[in-house]
């Protein structure tokens, strides 16, 4: 595995080492940051939707209203090319 080098102040690592749990390495702490700051921690979305069935039919209705869409615009571009090449037979 590949390491880097980095510098930062004293006051940064102190904040850093504020931060890091109990046998968390910097390495680990750093991706956890990353990871929190990017909204990955999937455990922070788990029940989100409970018991909001309303946003759910939204949801579900809006997904298949795209879903609808885009099979009905795929149609016309796949008619469409299927006139351009029997005109070119």
């Amino acid at each position: 595995m590949a390491v880097k080098t980095i510098t930062i102040t004293e006051k940064a690592y102190n904040k850093l080492l504020n931060l890091k749990k109990e046998r968390e390495s910097f390495s680990d702490l750093f991706n956890r940051i990353s990871d929190e700051k990017k909204g990955k921690l999937w455990r922070d979305h788990i029940g989100i939707l409970k018991n909001n069935t309303e946003t759910i039919f939204k949801t579900r209705e809006r997904y298949k209203k795209i879903r609808k869409d885009l099979s009905e615009s795929f149609e016309i571009r796949k008619n469409k090319i299927n006139r351009q090449l029997k005109e070119l037979n």
